[in-house]
């Protein structure tokens, strides 16, 4: 396990961290697309009470426009987030090959006897899309946690602290049972 971690700190320090500032406005993207994703109900709730013939503000097509006009910019924000966070995955790709193939260039002919084409073709191929993932992907997928978890439960928070709490209980169970079955 800490030679694998070795092996992505070594990875993301050499390949990903060119491309800082690639992730950072991924991150922000993600920031803002997970700000716009909860608020929408927000506005749901706002448009919904304004059909109230009693409370109501009667302002529906105006919460219906903010909706929509979020909705639109959710699609955009969200694309970009998306754009943001893959493609410093291809580019690390990119230069992983282009850093492999150079090598494979520089071996003798007695490696080539003793090492087979197939592994040569898998390592160039399958190993190394699978760390674009890891560049793309997976940090998308880390980010976006790291956002959304903690903004989600705040705005769920806000609505009923107990109700939060019940919906924890089974997230950190299967977070432990996961981490057990993964061992």
């Amino acid at each position: 396990m800490a030679r694998a971690l070795a092996n992505i700190f070594w990875f993301v320090r050499r390949y990903a961290l060119r491309y800082k500032w690639w992730y950072l406005s991924g991150i922000a993207a993600l920031v803002v697309t997970n700000a716009v994703s909860v608020a929408i109900p927000r506005y749901l709730q706002k448009a919904l009470a304004s059909v109230d013939p009693v409370a109501g503000d009667g302002l529906l097509s105006t919460w219906i426009a903010w909706m929509v006009g979020l909705a639109l910019g959710l699609i955009v924000i969200r694309t970009a987030s998306r754009l943001l966070l893959f493609i410093p995955g291809r580019e690390s790709e990119m230069n992983l090959r282009v850093d492999y193939f150079q090598r494979v260039l520089g071996f003798q002919p007695p490696f080539f006897r003793n090492t087979t084409t197939g592994d040569l073709m898998s390592r160039g191929t399958n190993d190394i899309q699978f760390v674009r993932a890891l560049a793309g992907y997976a940090a998308l997928q880390i980010f976006n946690l790291a956002v959304a978890l903690p903004l989600n439960l705040w705005m769920m928070s806000e609505i009923s602290v107990s109700l939060t709490l019940a919906c924890l209980v089974p997230l950190i169970l299967a977070g432990f049972v996961m981490r057990k079955a993964s061992i």
